[in-house]
């Protein structure tokens, strides 16, 4: 089933904005079988919710583009159940363990603090300012790790 649509996800140019060309794949070849992976794609969000969960029809495939996963590279996401059950319960109690009432009061307080400091100037990147910062702060903040400079982090890709 050939697509009309060149896709790469690997190509610099669709890693920086990947959105345009995911927009022309859901519309136009909402499933499609990407030969460079040797797998089928899927670009709509109710068809890959579908298919996650349906472990017993859609194996999850633990390659990467075609090639085995080394098991110390294998992750909760890569994994079917039963595997998955004892990992995943692992993480949930971890979550419901924290105090949510006291995340998101500690969530505000970086918000607000990011945008007092941001307050005099006349414009700027609300991702790379407030969102990209934000988001590792608090997951920081949830996991009880030490918060990781943001520049360790490869940047998001944007929208055109």
């Amino acid at each position: 089933m050939p697509t009309l649509i060149e896709y790469d996800p690997l190509h610099p140019d669709t890693i920086a904005a990947p959105y345009p060309v995911l927009a022309a794949l859901r519309e136009n070849a909402p499933v499609f079988w990407h030969e460079q992976s040797r797998s089928w794609a899927l670009t709509r969000y109710a068809d890959c919710v579908a298919v996650l969960r349906d472990s017993d029809t859609f194996a999850r495939d633990r390659r990467r583009a075609g090639q085995a996963v080394p098991a110390p590279n294998l992750s909760v996401q890569s994994l079917d159940p039963p595997e998955q059950a004892p990992i995943r319960s692992l993480f949930m109690n971890a979550l419901h363990a924290q105090d949510l009432a006291a995340v998101e009061l500690r969530a505000r307080q970086l918000v607000k603090m990011r945008l007092s400091e941001l307050e005099e100037s006349e414009c700027f990147d609300v991702m790379a300012k407030v969102a990209r910062p934000l988001a590792l702060s608090v997951v920081a903040d949830v996991l009880g790790v030490e918060e990781p400079e943001v520049d360790t982090f490869p940047p998001c890709p944007t929208r055109s």
